[in-house]
């Protein structure tokens, strides 16, 4: 059969685990000291369930289920399980096996599950098999008598065993969990019994109604099959909504792996889905207990549900802790129209203990009208087991146990694996409970004591006034009174007391002493059960030592007890206590009786209460002219708080709060009169340390060390306080936003080893190294990667390299730190990592990236110059590059000596250089909010260029020679015209020759002026042009002279002017050479 194996394994391992007794339960203050123990055979499971049972005649016996017991009338089984009833004392044993006609098999486990409704006893056995070897499981009712039984076989049908391979009842398990409704009418459906194999193990509850009249099997069709949900495990009732209908609520702890609980409406004999509530982590079996009890009387119940699988989280040592257990408390909200969460208990968080598998609510059992619950923890203690007391209160469950009561103080195993309802055992007014502890084969019968409610006053004498003790007041007495109230308590009992004063004293001395010297008193008195308290004379004399510590409180603190040989005959040894809880009250933990007086305060009102209002100014200072708080490792800032107080009081013990985050440290403040100190991670606290008076303030200022801060804004929340009643808080609180940058001083720079390469008679391949080097000078660093993207030239003309990139790139960095270094190329936005060897040397971390296998080096390019041409790229990523710390990028090449030539001819063009360059850019990152000062650009460029052998002689074109003739064409033009407007080119005409004739015989020599040293003289001879004379006025001669007798001695004298100047230096002619 299909999966049928597997789901009885999976059924059996389940089942051991732990079944959990869910009922209505009352106790509280339990006397462990006076427990009774009731044992059962060896192995048995004895205590794997218990409950209480009061027959007819008033006799009062208790029920203890041993699922793994033998049966004595039936010695042929095998561990067919059963039920036990016994009695405290009774002769000649206490207990004694019940017999039972229910077709019993071995391995039943009868006794796994009981529970007691107004008229019958039903005890269950999950594990029968029918006669087709089905594990449908069987229920026996028995009367309260012991006189009757009847066998309950619901899942039985052979047509509902297995239905197209689908296991329907086959496994059902029925009795895994059981309970009565709690009502008389036989009307109303009787009991309900949890089947959790039914269906797949999906599981379901069987409802029986009329005493056998009608059966039905409540399942969840939608529920997904073979995921074993398991619903049945658990099965109770009660009034979760109000009204008088009754829920059935059951847990299936494994559906959704999370846990779930449903709670069915009652409506005409029939169920209907009400609400689910699922669990919170996986595997907590939440779900698996479950209970239900009123705060009070009348009020819809709470609904408890136990997650003992629960696993929580030791955050000192980072581990899980498995299996501590917990509790969830729902109630009825009338706003929402269902049950929400109010709470969650998890007793002591021990690994292993399971708490929340047995859980049972407790009635009131102090007097107080609150409800209260048990709950327990069968594996905690080493498996000794632990049961919690919780009380409730106002606000619900409290949520510290009031008692711890140990299975290890009794010497036994899984104590509190079930708990029973509360019921009348010795007959006194207060409710007992019975506990098993199935590993030891025990059952405990604990005794609720009877609880003394006491009424105690502490009466201050007439010199204080409205408890203030004004400055002057030198002495006071006290005076301690009692009385008490309880049921079955004697009229009168001794009280056993003591006082201690100032017990919150913060100082070495106390302010208040006794008259006696003592700072305590004790003393007994005989106290009255009545209304009006008695009181112990005569009165107790205070003396006043000091007026300090004006807002601590002078605290009088009153113990008391009552002497349990003064109570008359404890019922079984079981005497009264004194009550130490009341959930009326808001605190409802009683310790006894704490009165408290105060100092009369200088500054404040007659009721010693000072009303203030402190206004609170802060704002942040950053190093100049920053408005930002820039990171890096000397990255500070300072804070100015100024606290005023503008109430008519003073405002003691004035303190500032200051939040930060928990990279934000603490360096120092000022000035002296003001000390601060870390109260946490993120909390730091200044105390002023005078009072501001009114009208008052106080300026401070504290610095921070922020070199830890990573690049993201923060809040400075400053909290102004005062223990004095401040009137308007609203302006206590004070959040500066601070606006956290980066900033970097870079150095970058591409370098070419050669910078020229000059073309030779070579044929070897050349080596060129483009060289990129970054350096971070801070302040900040850059955390986050750091992008390089770079672009190579690469030359290959007719399938000959002429510039190609060698195999590998060079990445170096800084070994200082651990430093990430990659480098990739990014096609059709996908990253292809190059591979990289890293080697470590003198302080450099070396990493080389083979470049080959990214990039095709076969194929023709002409890629030179990567500004401009669409050169292939590479990125590499860097993080982090710290303050002071320098990254290089080198890229090899070689370089063709016929670099130029071969250029030339795939451009078929003259060239006098070849440029080859290489670029990198910085892709800074995007969240460090960079302030970036600028020294050189984010883009480098490394370049080699390759000239000729020798200059290129170039032809002249043709266009130049004409425009330099017709410029000097023009040029001569405008020289000439220029001039003859100067008259240059004006000459005096020579004169008829008879007057030349005469003017000759006339003229005596003249001698040679020498010339002006200052103007330059040609080294030719000078062209002289025949001299021009001024013109002479013609003088009338005698007539006996002759014209031809004169002119031999001028003829002369031209002759010695002209060899004068043909034999004379640049320095011996004037500039005018008519000048004669």
């Amino acid at each position: 059969m299909k999966f049928h194996k597997i789901l009885i394994a999976i059924a059996s391992t389940l089942f051991i685990l732990l079944v959990v007794t869910i009922t209505n339960t009352n106790s509280l203050n339990l006397d462990v000291g006076n427990a009774h123990i009731f044992s059962g055979p060896k192995d048995s499971y004895f205590g794997y369930s218990v409950a209480f049972v009061k027959n007819g005649k008033g006799e009062k016996w208790i029920l203890i289920g041993a699922p793994r017991a033998n049966d004595s009338f039936r010695p042929s089984l095998t561990e067919p399980g059963g039920l036990f009833r016994c009695q405290r004392d009774l002769k000649p044993t206490e207990c004694s096996f019940v017999p039972i006609n229910t077709e019993s098999t071995s391995g039943n486990w009868m006794g796994v599950s009981i529970d007691v409704g107004q008229q019958l006893i039903l005890v269950c056995g999950h594990r029968w098999i029918s006669a087709n070897y089905n594990m449908n499981g069987i229920c026996v009712e028995l009367g309260r008598d012991f006189a009757q039984s009847r066998a309950r076989k619901y899942l039985v049908d052979p047509d509902m065993q297995t239905i197209n391979d689908t296991l329907i009842y086959s496994i059902g398990a029925m009795g895994m969990s059981c309970a009565y409704a709690p009502t008389g009418e036989s009307r109303t459906i009787e009991k309900a019994i949890g089947a959790p194999g039914i269906y797949e193990a999906t599981g379901g509850v069987v409802k029986h109604t009329d005493f056998d009249q009608a059966t039905d099997v409540v399942h969840f069709p939608t529920l997904r099959q073979t995921e074993a949900q398991l619903y049945g495990y658990a099965v109770t009732f009660g009034k979760l909504y109000g009204g008088d209908d009754y829920n059935m609520i059951t847990g299936g702890p494994r559906d959704s792996m999370t846990g779930q609980v449903k709670i069915l409406m009652d409506k005409a004999n029939n169920f209907d889905l009400k609400q689910q509530i699922p669990g919170e982590q996986v595997g907590s079996y939440f779900g698996s207990a479950i209970a239900t009890t009123p705060l009070q009387t009348g009020e819809p119940e709470y609904l408890l549900v136990g997650a003992p699988m629960y696993a929580g989280f030791d955050r000192n040592n980072w581990n899980i802790v498995e299996e501590i257990g917990k509790v969830y408390v729902y109630k009825y909200d009338s706003a929402d129209g269902k049950m929400v969460q109010t709470q969650t208990l998890v007793g002591s968080q021990s690994e292993g203990s399971r708490f929340g598998t047995a859980i049972s609510g407790l009635n009131d059992i102090n007097g107080d009208s609150y409800y209260d619950i048990a709950v327990g923890a069968p594996y905690e203690d080493e498996g000794h087991g632990m049961v919690y007391i919780y009380n409730g209160y106002q606000g619900g469950f409290w949520p510290m146990e009031t008692q711890r009561i140990k299975g290890r103080e009794l010497n036994l195993l899984t104590f509190g694996v079930a708990i029973s309802k509360p019921f009348l055992y010795n007959s006194d007014a207060y409710y007992d409970t019975l506990i098993g502890a199935f590993m030891s084969d025990k059952a405990v019968l604990i005794y609720s004591q009877p609880t003394i409610n006491m009424d105690v006053t502490l009466r201050i004498g007439d010199t204080v006034t409205n408890d203030i003790i004004r400055q002057g007041t030198d002495t006071f007495t006290v005076e301690v009174c009692f009385s008490y109230q309880g049921q079955d308590l004697p009229n009168e009992a001794v009280v056993e007391f003591m006082i201690d004063i100032d017990t919150n004293s913060t100082g070495k001395r106390r302010r208040v002493v006794l008259e006696s010297g003592n700072y305590n008193v004790s003393g007994s008195k005989i106290v009255q059960k009545a209304l009006r308290q008695t009181c112990v004379l005569p009165p107790y004399t205070v003396l006043v030592q000091s007026h300090t510590d004006l807002f601590v409180p002078l605290v009088f603190s009153t113990t008391y007890k009552i002497r349990n040989d003064t109570v008359g005959n404890c019922l079984n040894n079981v005497c009264p206590m004194v009550n130490t809880f009341n959930g009326e009250q808001a605190n409802p933990t009683i310790t006894g009786l704490n009165t408290e007086l105060t100092l009369q305060r200088p500054g404040c009102g007659e009721d010693n209460i000072c009303q203030v209002d402190v206004d609170v100014i802060a704002k942040t200072k950053f190093i100049n002219p920053d408005t930002d708080l820039i990171v890096g490792e000397k990255a500070k800032f300072e804070l100015d708080v100024q606290m005023v107080n503008n109430g008519m009081d003073w405002a003691y013990a004035p303190f500032a709060e200051i939040e930060v985050p928990e990279y934000i440290d603490f360096v120092k403040s000022e000035p002296s009169d003001v000390a601060c100190y870390k109260n946490s991670a993120t909390l730091l606290v200044c105390q002023v340390v005078n009072p501001l008076k009114s009208n008052d303030g106080k300026h401070f200022n504290v610095k921070f060390d922020a070199s830890r801060a990573p690049v993201k804004n923060f809040v400075i929340s400053v909290n102004g306080q005062t223990i004095s009643s401040d009137t308007n808080p609203t302006n206590n609180r004070k959040d500066i936003t601070v606006s956290v940058r980066s900033k970097v001083n870079k150095e970058f720079r591409g370098d070419s080893f050669p910078e020229i390469y000059v073309t030779k008679g070579e044929t070897g391949m050349k080596p060129v190294t483009h060289k990129f080097d970054f350096e971070n000078n801070g302040p900040s660093a850059l955390t986050s990667e750091t992008k390089f993207v770079a672009k190579f030239p690469f030359l290959r003309i007719d399938s000959q390299d002429i510039f190609v990139l060698q195999q590998f790139i060079v990445v170096n960095v800084s070994s200082a730190i651990n430093t990430s270094v990659r480098c990739w190329v990014s096609r059709d936005n996908v990253r292809a990592y190059m591979a990289v060897t890293s080697q470590d040397r003198e302080g450099v971390v070396s990493h080389r990236f083979n470049i080959q296998d990214s990039f095709n080096f076969e194929v023709n390019s002409m890629n030179k110059d990567c500004q401009t041409d669409a050169c292939d790229s590479f990125t590499c990523g860097v993080s982090p590059i710290l303050a002071g710390f320098a990254v290089s990028m080198t890229m090899n090449f070689t370089l063709n000596p016929n670099t130029l030539a071969k250029v030339q001819a795939s451009v078929e063009d003259v060239l006098k250089e070849v440029k080859i360059s290489s670029e990198v850019t910085v892709d800074y990152p995007n969240d460090l909010a960079l302030i970036e000062q600028e020294k050189g650009t984010d883009t480098q460029q490394a370049t080699i260029t390759v000239l000729p052998n020798k200059p290129i002689e170039e032809e002249v074109a043709w266009w130049v020679i004409f425009l330099s003739i017709l410029g000097a064409v023009i040029l001569i033009i405008l020289i000439i015209l220029s001039l003859w407007r100067c008259g240059f080119f004006k000459r005096k005409r020579p004169q008829k020759p008879e007057a030349v004739g005469l003017m000759e015989k006339e003229c005596e020599p003249v001698p040679v002026v020498e010339a002006d040293l200052a103007e330059p003289v040609n080294k030719e001879p000078p062209f002289v042009e025949e001299p021009v004379h001024e013109e002479i006025p013609l003088v009338e001669e005698p007539a006996n002279e002759t014209v031809s007798s004169e002119r031999e001695p001028l003829a002369e004298t031209i002759d010695e002017t002209k060899k004068l100047v043909d034999n004379s230096g640049p320095d011996e002619v004037t500039g005018d050479s008519n000048k004669v």
